[in-house]
């Protein structure tokens, strides 16, 4: 069984109230840390209803996504509803091995809260392991409190759903170095 990194990009932080602009999966051998695989799909944005929903995103999260390109994506995907991505996406884990899998990535209770309040969420978590989860975010937490144990891997900053699995892996992989060395 691989391993599923999953990093959500969303309007906000309110699963109840924002919604999800992209769903990127990177699936890993748990081996080595390789990348076997992985995909990307961009929410469909309609530029009517984008505008009365521009209006309640907050200037921060509007200016990220407007400089890294994901909004303009958005307007410009053909994605019909997230219904279908949550398929496609289910599809793409059990393809690659990963159904049965952890759902691993940094702060992903983030990630599983909106695909719970999603209602075709569901089609992707269906395959995950419902209560465990590898979050590497709790490693940067360790690394903050006790710098001595262990040295913070550090964070990028791109805010688009693959390039934060992809760190994601990367600050795993530099963790696992120093807790393990070359052992894995």
């Amino acid at each position: 069984m691989n391993l599923v990194f999953l990093d959500l990009e969303t309007t906000g932080l309110d699963p109840m109230r924002d919604m999800i602009l992209e769903t990127g999966i990177v699936i890993v051998n748990p081996s080595d840390l390789s990348v076997i695989t992985s995909k990307n799909w961009v929410s469909h944005l309609d530029p009517n209803f984008s505008r009365a929903l521009w209006s309640r995103v907050s200037l921060k999260v509007r200016q990220m996504h407007v400089d890294n390109g994901l909004w303009k994506e958005c307007l410009e995907s053909d994605r019909e509803s997230y219904r279908h991505i949550a398929n496609e996406a289910a599809a793409f884990i059990r393809e690659n091995d990963g159904w049965g899998s952890y759902l691993c990535g940094n702060s992903v209770h983030f990630d599983r809260s909106f695909l719970q309040a999603n209602p075709s969420g569901g089609a992707i978590l269906e395959g995950l392991h419902s209560h465990r989860h590898l979050d590497v975010s709790s490693l940067n937490v360790i690394s903050e409190i006790w710098p001595a144990l262990l040295v913070n891997a550090g964070k990028g900053e791109a805010h688009r759903a693959i390039e934060d699995c992809l760190d994601s892996i990367r600050q795993l992989t530099f963790y696992l170095t120093q807790v393990l060395g070359d052992g894995r």
